[in-house]
């Protein structure tokens, strides 16, 4: 892999008579060398004048252009907002290819270029006007790199124990047999995490989740315990050497018997039974008073997102020195910064949050899981890297 030291690229352009959204075009590159795709951004106008030569500083993500390399360009005076028709008859043809490149597309420096060839300031609107793809090459070639492809050396891996029944009281959880394996480093239940419940949605506070089911579980799922090993493959025989006695409740998936008179409590602590919340609107005069009064009954069905990448977290800790490295495929990773520094009492500047691409979401992949606070947990304790790849 190339050095990743900025180099320069000679670049020829006939600057456009007037700049797009305020600015005049810059250049973005997109090489390929040995098979694989890597973007090249402009990043710094080294010297030059309009209408004339000017040379770019270029840096690479991966791969950086090696210093000598020449790309040379000339774009016609008027800017065609046809990016396509430009694209081919302005740039395939014209390109001397002494860098292996195999993309060029010409854009503004701070402002998205769009497929009908403006920038979504000056367009109006985002609405029907789609802004062309830069992330596709490295996607198409394999460049890209996704949270699994994270393995540092020293990785420990983390399996839950989940329950099988939709509501129950746990009786006891032996994890004799499993902590005697070799391979085994730690076994974690409810008793012993010694982290506390959190909200997994904030606007319902009642519903505070512990990481590891205490004394009942609520769902199929539900963990139960968590095992630490040296392997993956390991985690999945200590997990089934984890014995938990279940006493089996009511369970009850109708919300009308759910709040019924007499009805099981899921929650204890909600004075409301299993009702959530309840909201009111408008007047009750107004009603009696109204020639007509509809009752609406809605139901939602189930939302369960799937996406194609399954969830997973890598924690590295030690990096920043006294927290932690976690690198998951989040698509929220800045909200969830200040749940990770507050559980664990570290400051903010000593949690680094990385998400690499992410494939696929809808939404699954926002929270701050238990599964991420177990992993973290085992990882400051244990001292390395630990893992967990959902299945």
């Amino acid at each position: 892999m190339a050095h990743e030291e900025p180099a320069t690229v000679d670049v020829e352009v006939h600057r456009p008579g007037r700049p797009v959204g305020g600015e005049y075009p810059q250049i973005q590159l997109v090489a390929r060398r040995a098979g694989v795709g890597a973007n090249v951004h402009v990043v710094k106008e080294v010297g030059g004048e309009d209408a004339a030569p000017q040379r770019f500083e270029v840096t690479g993500f991966g791969q950086s252009l090696r210093r000598g390399e020449v790309v040379a360009l000339r774009f016609k005076r008027e800017l065609r907002q046809d990016i396509q028709r430009f694209r081919h008859e302005f740039v395939e043809r014209r390109v001397v290819k002494l860098a292996q490149i195999h993309k060029v597309v010409l854009t503004s420096s701070r402002l998205p270029i769009t497929k009908k060839g403006k920038t979504v300031s000056s367009s109006g609107s985002i609405l029907g006007n789609s802004v062309v793809r830069v992330e596709d090459p490295g996607l198409l070639t394999g460049a890209e790199r996704y949270y699994d492809d994270f393995t540092p050396e020293g990785t420990a891996y983390v399996t839950f124990v989940r329950s099988p029944m939709a509501h129950a009281t746990i009786e006891s959880v032996d994890t004799s047999e499993a902590e005697a394996m070799d391979g085994v480093l730690a076994v974690y239940t409810g008793e012993n995490i010694g982290l506390p419940a959190t909200a997994g949605f904030p606007m319902l506070p009642v519903f505070e989740r512990p990481q590891i089911a205490g004394d009942r579980v609520l769902f199929v799922g539900d963990i139960v315990a968590a095992v630490v090993t040296e392997t993956r493959e390991l985690g999945m025989d200590a997990a089934e050497a984890v014995f938990v006695d279940y006493d089996p409740r009511p369970a009850n998936a109708d919300p009308e018997r759910a709040m019924a008179e007499g009805a099981e409590v899921l929650w204890p602590q909600n004075e409301g039974g299993n009702l959530a919340f309840h909201t009111e609107l408008g007047e009750d005069d107004g009603l009696a008073e109204a020639a007509h009064v509809a009752e609406v009954k809605m139901e939602s069905q189930r939302l369960a997102a799937v996406p194609m990448e399954p969830n997973g977290i890598l924690v590295e800790p030690g990096t920043p020195e006294g927290g932690m490295t976690v690198i998951f495929p989040s698509q929220a990773p800045i909200g969830l910064k200040d749940g990770f520094a507050g559980l664990f009492g570290l400051d903010g500047d000593n949690v680094r949050l990385i998400a690499p691409a992410v494939g696929g979401g809808f939404g699954a992949k926002t929270g701050l899981y238990p599964e991420y606070l177990v992993a973290a947990k085992a990882a400051l304790e244990l001292g390395r890297p630990v893992k967990w790849t959902e299945s």
